[in-house]
């Protein structure tokens, strides 16, 4: 039984695809029936000076059974958040669709983009493709905030689109029961609740590590609270950590703040202007194998936003992996209803204040939130787990007919 899974305007070499995508396809090929075929549109650019690369990943996929179809188009990446003039042009990946289609007879077409599904309402429409829309983000709201900021004319068609991509859509994938509940009300009978998937190591996998680098950074005896994953002016904004530290004063005697971002540069510029935070930071740039070794060193992860989120983003599952209590404020929703649902560690309110009993109470109950966090990371999120629910899906679209 042949699938399609369709990946456009992302690098299948990025971090997040490989760790998001290629580990759990070929996790789904080896536990299932399922042949995957991995469609990638990709622009004529990186398809030339990529080559050598494609070839190897190719073969490595290969021995997962994974079958790699890499199909040169014209576009740039960035289209990822595709205003309503570049929509033309996406409509050129449906010929290759619908050739492969009728070579391999796809029982589903599982598209994890929204631009990507744009051009899918032909294939539902005259060839009966059975589409799987997988939504890793509030697509339309998060662009609002950066991308498309006063384009009237792309958030009115996305708007529009948005709806009609629910309606072709056999199944509709969320992240967390806050977007379901809040965003897809009127489609529940359609929506599937799959959070993102996470690597989970070994329980003491890096103790040595850990103890290495605190001792080298001075910070052995100091409560290390961590950041991780990159800031940008819409969502995830360095001055928002700076502002917790800023009403949480009292934090200060022993506290890092330990930042992993790719941002490095930027972000230390705007530390340098934070003298609350003198001293009292680290920041590291890792390749996205190493994230779990270097989460270890830290006490507890932060995530909070000045704009209400309704997921639960990869850095809490990130978190929750290497058995760091989270600290979320109201605004991260979709987080915020599985920390205060599990006891995986604390909601705060959009003022940033943490209160200090509160605090203190997780400091004193780390170990025991610590094994809570891994034990709900390893149920619920880790790689195995969320492969064996695609492949449930899978099973009920083409057995059951839902």
């Amino acid at each position: 039984m042949n699938i399609a899974y369709i990946v456009f305007a992302e690098s299948i070499f990025s971090p997040i695809l490989c760790n998001q995508v290629i580990n759990l396809l070929k996790l789904i090929t080896n536990g299932s029936k399922y042949n995957i075929h991995l469609l990638w549109f990709c622009p004529i650019k990186i398809y030339v000076t990529k080559k050598h690369d494609i070839t190897d990943l190719r073969s490595n996929l290969a021995k997962d059974k994974v079958n790699l179809h890499v199909i040169p188009i014209f576009y740039r990446e960035h289209w990822f958040c595709a205003k309503w003039y570049h929509v033309p042009l996406i409509y050129q990946i449906i010929f290759p669709i619908i050739k492969l289609n009728k070579k391999y007879n796809f029982a589903i077409l599982h598209v994890r983009s929204f631009p990507g599904a744009i051009p899918l309402h032909i294939m539902a429409r005259f060839y009966g493709a059975k589409i799987i829309l997988d939504t890793r983000s509030d697509f339309v709201s998060e662009n609002m905030l950066a991308a498309w900021k006063n384009d009237l004319l792309t958030i009115k068609y996305w708007k529009k689109q948005e709806n009609k991509l629910y309606d072709i859509s056999k199944k509709i994938i969320v992240v967390s029961d806050v977007y379901k509940d809040e965003k897809l009300s009127m489609f529940n009978d359609k929506v599937e609740i799959i959070p993102n998937n996470v690597f989970i190591a070994s329980n003491s996998a890096y103790n040595n590590f850990k103890y290495t680098y605190r001792k080298q950074k001075n910070i052995l005896n100091k409560i290390v609270f961590c950041y991780l994953g990159s800031f940008n002016y819409a969502w995830n904004k360095i001055e928002t950590y700076i502002k917790f530290f800023e009403s949480n004063l009292y934090l200060l005697d022993n506290i890092h703040f330990y930042i992993i971002t790719q941002n490095k540069e930027e972000v230390k510029d705007i530390l340098k202007t934070s003298h609350v935070l003198t001293g009292k930071y680290t920041l590291e740039s890792v390749k996205s194998e190493d994230v779990p070794k270097y989460l270890s060193v830290a006490d507890i992860g932060l995530q909070l936003m000045a704009h209400q989120d309704s997921r639960i983003g990869i850095k809490v599952v990130e978190y929750l992996a290497a058995g760091l209590p989270v600290i979320v404020n109201q605004n991260v929703r979709g987080a915020a209803s599985i920390i205060e649902k599990n006891k995986l560690g604390i909601v705060i309110g959009n003022d940033y204040v943490l209160p200090k009993y509160k605090f203190d109470e997780l400091i004193k109950s780390k170990d025991i939130i610590s094994k809570r966090c891994r034990k709900f990371a390893i149920d619920n999120f880790s790689n195995e787990a969320i492969a064996q629910r695609y492949i449930k899906l899978y099973d009920a679209i083409i057995h059951n007919g839902e």
